[in-house]
């Protein structure tokens, strides 16, 4: 009698999705949106501080939908909150000091 072998179904997250990919490490890949666009923005508001107020938002987003849904792009999260934070207050304090 032969052996009767079952199809088992493997379940993939998508290319690089594995930290023990590469391209994991590489590209912003098995991540949200949220998580991505907040890390970008707070990249860009550590030059441009107006971005800063958006970069706080999006990290708070981001963090709040890994939280909900699970899923990785916590660091860029917090990194985004950490920076669009400092930047806020700083360019608060500018046009503080400018105006006031």
């Amino acid at each position: 009698m032969a052996a009767q072998h079952r199809y088992q179904p493997v379940a993939r997250r998508g290319f690089g999705a594995e930290p023990s990919s590469a391209v994991h490490w590489m590209l912003p890949t098995g991540r949200s949106w949220q998580a991505i666009a907040a890390g970008y923005t707070a990249l860009f508001a550590l030059v441009i501080w107006p971005l800063g107020p958006v970069a706080l938002f999006l990290g708070t987003w981001a963090i709040v939908r890994a939280s909900r849904h699970g899923g990785h792009g916590r660091g860029r999260a917090v990194f985004a909150v950490v920076v669009g934070a400092i930047t806020s207050v700083l360019m608060l304090a500018i046009l503080g000091s400018a105006f006031g």
